[in-house]
């Protein structure tokens, strides 16, 4: 019911800002074609013994050409498909901060980094996240997070006690308290953090350590601890990870939820909006609705496709020097776009 709520109030958002003609609803049609699933599995270094220590994930670029050419076959009526596969390039390059391998002549990279991939966990987002910043590779949190864990608990019954703390519809999750709590905040988090899983076998994952005196203060202010929780997320987080299926169901979600209700926000108003602007706008909305709200607010009636996009990259960048850094990133899906235009 939450997250049927938060898509409600993506559009609603969209809605209330752009003309009131715009239309926010999307429903699928048919399910995530698997060469998708596969060509970002297989971007991603994905395995079924694949741990948390990803790092330099590229798109091939002819995964991406096919991609681009599909949509472009009849962008005024394209199939699910074609428009599944424009989201995929959101997700991977811009919200996981992919790169991209090129075979011939590369486009100039807006993120002006030769079109690299993040170069460990710390940077980026990875199909095998759990360690660091949340779920998978949208960094599933709060009821999202829950989501995955009943998808977890469908798939492997022995899961639903462990996860019942988690996914209790009358408690909000939050990934970072679970961490925080886990032995992160504590004197010395290397005796505390517990580094096998629930079946003794090794968590392959560095990011024991990770967080800092600002981290603690914010997600662990009591200095509570809970190593055998975290130690339970963990485990069938990496378990669930390790699941094609579940990694299929992890992709299509972000597109259901994310990228389908932006891209037809922008794509049937009146004058059909551009491409370009659904990309920026499915980024921003991952971050969150107040963020997508601002921007849109800060594009106003302008219908200049370039100018709009200006406008809510300078709105959500702002001062933060986190959503700085990533403006390049967010503008990789529209340069590939262009490029194989």
């Amino acid at each position: 019911m939450v997250e049927l709520l938060r898509r409600e109030f993506i559009g609603f958002v969209l809605a209330s800002v752009l003309p009131a003609d715009l239309v926010a609803s999307s429903v699928r049609q048919l399910p995530i074609d698997p060469d998708l699933v596969q060509g970002v599995l297989e971007a991603g270094k994905w395995t079924s013994s694949a741990d948390d220590n990803g790092g330099s994930e590229q798109l091939p670029e002819e995964f991406i050409k096919t991609i681009v050419e599909t949509y472009k076959k009849d962008p005024a009526n394209p199939s699910q498909n074609a428009v599944d596969g424009l989201g995929v390039l959101v997700l991977t390059l811009s919200v996981g901060e992919w790169g991209v391998s090129w075979k011939g002549k590369m486009p100039d990279d807006p993120a002006k980094d030769r079109w690299l991939g993040p170069k460990t966990i710390m940077q980026g987002k990875h199909l095998m996240s759990y360690a660091l910043g949340g779920i998978g590779i949208p960094h599933l949190d709060v009821d999202g997070a829950q989501r995955f864990l009943r998808e977890v608990g469908r798939r492997y019954p022995a899961a639903v006690a462990d996860l019942a703390p988690f996914t209790d519809r009358r408690t909000s999750f939050h990934y970072d308290r679970v961490r925080a709590a886990g032995g992160l905040c504590a004197a010395n988090p290397q005796s505390v953090v517990i580094m096998s899983d629930l079946d003794g076998k090794p968590f392959d994952h560095g990011a024991v350590t990770y967080g800092g005196a600002k981290y603690c203060q914010r997600f662990n202010l009591n200095r509570r601890l809970d190593a055998r929780q975290w130690q339970t997320l963990r485990h069938w987080c990496r378990v669930g990870l390790r699941d094609k299926a579940i990694q299929a169901w992890v992709i299509q979600d972000w597109l259901d939820r994310v990228w389908m209700p932006s891209y037809h926000s922008v794509m049937n108003r009146r004058v059909p909006g551009s491409v370009l602007e659904a990309f920026v706008l499915a980024r921003i909305v991952n971050t969150s609705n107040g963020a997508l709200k601002k921007a849109l607010e800060a594009a106003g009636q302008t219908s200049d496709p370039e100018r709009r996009i200006e406008a809510e990259l300078a709105n959500y960048a702002g001062k933060n020097q986190t959503h700085i850094g990533r403006v390049g990133l967010m503008r990789r899906p529209g340069a590939v776009y262009d490029h194989f235009s």
